[in-house]
């Protein structure tokens, strides 16, 4: 996924977190797995930003290199 794509998905997500919190409250269980998943979806976009700083495209190039450079 392209840093675009996860920042879409953060987006999406985010609204979906504040939805449910609106709906729920901010303490039932369907807030708080929104939130990890919201926190996992951000690591892989630090994750990525990182990786595109260091000359990568993505998560895929990555993935390759390592397949095929051994």
């Amino acid at each position: 996924m392209n840093l675009e794509t996860i920042n879409e998905l953060i987006e999406c997500t985010r609204r979906e977190l504040n939805r449910l919190a609106s709906i729920y409250g901010i303490i039932d269980e369907r807030v708080l797995n929104k939130s990890m998943e919201l926190d996992e979806i951000i690591n892989l976009y630090i994750r990525n930003k990182r990786l595109v700083g260091l000359g990568y495209r993505d998560m895929n190039t990555v993935k390759y290199e390592m397949e095929y450079s051994m």
